[in-house]
């Protein structure tokens, strides 16, 4: 749920994001259906089974797109989607910032106090934190258990 008491929906097997309004209205908000990687605004955006999705403080959201081996962050305000950490393709198990890092499978999100997203990485069987070095930009992916 977002701040403004919408629902968001990841449809993993649809390959799409949608959200469901208090009034009930129904939208896509990224992804048209088509599974692939793309990066993009909207129905351009191309997911491979999308699956855990958190909202912060700010209102973004982060997803997992677990065959694709990633973490995306969409802007609610205008469906943009861009990958944060992970390779598309490039599965395995290695800490590291941004496009460096390897998930084989990235599933479950939550966000912890300090605003770093704690990422499950289902196939290497553990919890990975994804920590913000400098507002955010630049993004190193550690193993905490």
């Amino acid at each position: 749920m977002d701040w403004d008491c919408n629902v968001l929906v990841v449809y993993t097997e649809n390959h799409v994001l949608r959200k469901v309004t208090l009034s009930d209205m129904e939208s896509a908000l990224a992804g048209n259906g088509q599974k692939d990687f793309t990066d993009g605004v909207c129905a351009a955006v191309r997911f491979n089974d999308p699956w855990g999705i958190v909202v912060d403080a700010q209102d973004v959201f982060f997803v997992t797109d677990s065959e694709n081996l990633c973490v995306l962050q969409v802007d609610p305000r205008d469906g943009t989607v861009m990958t944060l950490v992970g390779a598309s393709k490039k599965q395995g198990f290695t800490d590291g910032q941004r496009a460096a890092a390897r998930f084989k499978q990235p599933c479950g999100l939550a966000l912890d106090v300090d605003d770093n997203l704690i990422v499950t990485d289902f196939s290497n069987q553990c919890i990975r934190r994804e920590a913000c070095n400098d507002g955010g930009w630049s993004r190193w992916v550690t193993r905490i258990c």
